[in-house]
């Protein structure tokens, strides 16, 4: 029986220690697997628990760029006074000015087209023959083409021969003007060319 005294003690302590040891072991795997949800609702709720004051504070600083032109300086942030507007004077419409009428762009004058550049045929006086008969033909060169033939030849176009001797050959048009070629030289004879209407 004293035996049974003696070991009371004892088994009480242990028991009390092996009772605090599953408190502590309980608490820590409760602490420990805490979801993320519990933290975030424990968040929700110290903003739930936010003064009016402190939310009103937030705002405020949160509001201040856009606003802050509004504010009167020294103001208190939760008695604003916003400084109104002042009304912009509408401006006097100016007398529109009577604008003058823009003269009227004259059409210029169609200039005549040039006429065509004239004809030019080149002849050469290469000499005379006297025939048995005693008439006398002149020899002259056309673009290259022999022509032969007595005073009154028809060279080109209205030119004629209308007489030729050993130093120069004379034509003419039906118009009166002349055209001298001097022995064995070559002229340019211009020859004007009518404009075709249509």
């Amino acid at each position: 029986m004293e035996r049974l005294k003696h070991l009371v003690l004892p088994v009480f302590v242990l028991l009390s220690a092996l009772g605090l040891h599953l408190v502590t072991v309980r608490e820590g795997y409760f602490s420990a697997w805490q979801s993320p949800e519990v933290v975030a609702n424990d968040i929700g709720r110290v903003e739930e628990r936010l003064s009016r004051q402190e939310i009103s504070l937030i705002d405020f600083f949160e509001r201040l760029p856009e606003q802050r032109e509004q504010l009167t300086a020294g103001a208190n942030p939760f008695r604003n006074h916003w400084v109104e507007p002042e009304p912009e004077e509408e401006e006097e419409p100016e007398p529109e000015e009577e604008e003058e009428p823009e003269p009227e762009e004259e059409e210029p004058e169609e200039e005549p087209e040039p006429p065509p550049p004239p004809r030019r045929v080149e002849v050469r006086y290469v000499g005379f023959v006297r025939g048995s008969a005693g008439e006398s033909q002149a020899y002259l060169s056309k673009d290259g083409a022999i022509l032969i033939g007595s005073a009154g030849m028809s060279v080109v176009d209205d030119w004629r021969v209308t007489e030729f001797d050993a130093y120069r050959l004379l034509m003419e048009d039906d118009s009166g003007d002349t055209f001298e070629v001097e022995f064995n030289r070559s002229r340019t004879l211009e020859i004007p060319v009518e404009r075709e209407d249509g």
